[in-house]
């Protein structure tokens, strides 16, 4: 079920004051928020069909930590989305797309009865398929025609090639650390490994096949959970989803020197955990969990500064317990502007900023 909400009702707005000289900037207007199938909503991802020019959004379900589906929005009108279709027993914790395929991971945690990530072929929305299957997974990540693939046992983490078969991956690398893993992001030839309770580790990837190890960041009681990276380069932001007051949720990198990192800045709350966070041009879009969806403006990375942000969490839902409540996933990546944010009680919401 979807609901369309007329505008002038729907602009949250940040209730802190700016001063006549400093613009606010750009706010956060809710477009529609979606109910999907499932207990516990997951993360979320954007796919556009090439051939019909229609847009969607791929949502997660992790019900009862065990088993899960995957749901596909046609947000074509994001005022009105329709829900296309749902692929029951197919657990969607992270996904990405390839061409006409999901990649679908089983979270890799212990409880799940599925211990095959799912590969769906997704050419007809209304009638998505499985055609294939990798390894037990937690996060992942598509760059070119290689899938990156974190998990939470040793070594965690493995490349994959799709060019001959992407319903056949085949592995052509994996490093060999004996700690799990936990995410990855491959940006201009650059991945960069979140590895949990170790550390960031950054490697060039122009050869996938033989990373090289640029830089290792190492920071005291830090989760290296997920980041980003400016659109320089320069900087790079990493979230720890356990941080607690006073820790720093996000803590903010100068690694303009690959094999030198430093720490330049942090971002707190100290009513909620950050999640995922996603950069874009000179915004970092993230999804903080019980504090909800933030939009921050960080041309001055170091002093990121908080444009405006909507709490997802409508209904107080519990989410997973222990804080992770709220908002699970962000995607700021569509054609046209649509920003999808999935909440764990809440579902999809579909925001812009305007």
């Amino acid at each position: 079920m979807s609901r369309g909400i007329p505008l002038f009702l729907i602009c949250a707005t940040l209730s802190a004051c700016f001063s006549d000289e400093e613009p606010a900037g750009p706010t956060i207007t809710l477009l529609s928020q979606t109910e999907i199938p499932g207990n516990s909503t997951t993360d979320v991802w954007g796919y556009t069909d090439q051939l019909t020019d229609r847009e969607y959004a791929i949502v997660g379900d992790f019900s009862n930590l065990r088993t899960g589906n995957v749901t596909l929005v046609d947000i074509t009108d994001p005022v009105n989305p329709q829900v296309a279709s749902t692929l029951d027993q197919v657990i969607g914790f992270d996904m990405k797309t390839f061409g006409t395929y999901l990649y679908a991971t089983n979270s890799d945690f212990a409880s799940a009865t599925d211990d095959m990530s799912r590969i769906v072929d997704i050419s007809d929305p209304s009638n998505p398929a499985v055609v294939g299957a990798f390894q037990e997974a937690h996060n992942i990540f598509i760059d070119g025609t290689f899938l990156y693939v974190s998990f939470e046992f040793a070594p965690g983490l493995r490349i994959f090639d799709l060019a001959a078969d992407p319903t056949d991956p085949q592995l052509i690398w994996e490093d060999n650390n004996s700690v799990g893993g936990h995410d990855v992001a491959v940006i201009r030839n650059r991945m960069y490994d979140f590895h949990a309770t170790d550390a960031t580790y950054i490697y060039n990837v122009q050869d996938p096949a033989n990373p090289q190890l640029l830089s290792t960041i190492r920071n005291t009681n830090t989760y290296h959970h997920s980041g980003w990276v400016t659109k320089d380069d320069n900087f790079l932001f990493i979230c720890d989803e356990t941080a607690a007051d006073p820790l720093a949720d996000i803590t903010i990198w100068d690694i303009s020197s690959p094999a030198a990192p430093v720490m330049v800045g942090e971002i707190s709350d100290n009513t909620a955990r950050a999640h995922n966070l996603y950069i874009l041009d000179n915004l970092a879009y993230v999804s903080y969990y019980g504090a909800g969806f933030k939009v921050f403006e960080i041309s001055t990375p170091a002093a990121p500064r908080l444009l405006d942000q909507f709490k997802t969490n409508l209904n107080g839902g519990d989410g997973f317990g222990n804080g992770f409540l709220g908002a699970f996933g962000v995607y700021p990546f569509s054609p046209t502007g649509n920003i999808l944010v999935s909440d764990i009680d809440n579902g999809l919401f579909v925001f812009q900023l305007q």
